[in-house]
Formats: structure tokens, C-alpha cells, sequence
């Protein structure tokens, strides 16, 4: 019965692990305006007021920090199990390459010359539809 219990136990704790590593968080540390790139892209814009911060939607290793044409810099989280999280904002990463991050974890801080984020989802090298997996509360 003990083995069974330490069974279950390691299985919730490997499924809560799988959980956190999905990029199914909200990228911002308080509420924003949202509307979906125009070009398909499969990004989706934020426009965030000064002090908020764009953190990490699930568990993962700082894959990219690299210059982006558009936004200034982009933030590549690679969670592990086939999914990347994708972050453009002109503001200064606030991680490096190889970090291990927490979900909930901030990349950038939001001030007044960067308050739009483009943020998108990739599973198996493939850019997929963020609104399919992202919690949007409120």
C-alpha cells in the first residue's frame, strides 16, 4: 500500500510538473488591451499600462534572446514537451540565454517606450493559435 500511495504521489507530481510547463499562462502581470495580428501571423498584440510586467506562461528554459526587427528584442522559452513561448517587446530582457525560468517569471518590465508585447505559441516548430491555450481571466 505504501508503494502504491508513493505511486500516486510521483504521478501527480509528474502530471502537475507537465502542467506548469504548458505556455497556457497569461503573459502579463495585470490586465491589457489584446487584438490578434492582422497578417495571420497566430500572434496575438498586448498593449500594457507602465508597471506592468510580461512574464513567462509556463516553466522553461531561456532558449533565444535575440534582436528583433520589429519589436526590439525576442524572448524564445523552449517548455520541453514540443511547445516554445515566443515574446517581442522593445524594453531589455531581463533573462539569458539558458536560464531555467519559473512560470510566472518576468522577461520584461513594462515602461512607457514599451507597452506593446507580441506574444505567440509554437508546438513542434509550428506557430499555433495562442487563444487556443492561453487563460484569459476577466
Amino acid at each position: 500500500e505504501a508503494v502504491s500511495k508513493k505511486a500516486e504521489a510521483e504521478d501527480a507530481l509528474s502530471q502537475e510538473t507537465i502542467e506548469n510547463a504548458l505556455p497556457k499562462g497569461f503573459p502579463l502581470s495585470g490586465s491589457a488591451t489584446m487584438k490578434e495580428a492582422e497578417d495571420g501571423e497566430h500572434m496575438l498584440i498586448f498593449t500594457a499600462a507602465q508597471g506592468i510586467n510580461v512574464l513567462t506562461t509556463g516553466t522553461g528554459t531561456v532558449e533565444i534572446v535575440d534582436a528583433d526587427e520589429l519589436y526590439g528584442t525576442r524572448i524564445v522559452i523552449d517548455h520541453g514537451n514540443g511547445y516554445q513561448s515566443v515574446y517581442r517587446n522593445s524594453g531589455t530582457a531581463l533573462v539569458k540565454n539558458g536560464e531555467t525560468l519559473g512560470k510566472g517569471y518576468i522577461l520584461f518590465s513594462v515602461g512607457k517606450e514599451n507597452q506593446e508585447l507580441g506574444y505567440q505559441i509554437m508546438f513542434n516548430g509550428e506557430y499555433v493559435d495562442p487563444l487556443t491555450m492561453i487563460e484569459i481571466n476577466g
